[in-house]
């Protein structure tokens, strides 16, 4: 593996497990609890080439964010 894809020492990697679709390099800013950003709606998860992709909506207070997360597995 080259250096540059390496996590540096003292340092972990995040995976989100999803029951029924397989694990998945975290793809976005950590938050202690689901409840700090209101409803989370997954939209669609697809894997194509090696890369996983996860795109949901976060919905928070009337307002409603898109987001798309990439990785590769």
């Amino acid at each position: 593996m080259p250096d540059n894809l390496r996590i540096p020492e003292g340092e972990g990697l995040r995976v989100v497990n999803i029951q029924g679709t397989g694990a998945y390099p975290c793809g976005g800013t950590h938050i202690r609890d689901t409840d700090q950003i209101g409803k989370i709606e997954i939209r669609s998860i697809t894997r194509q080439k090696g890369v996983s992709k996860i795109s949901y909506n976060i919905s928070q207070d009337g307002s409603v964010s898109t987001c798309t997360a990439r990785g590769s597995d």
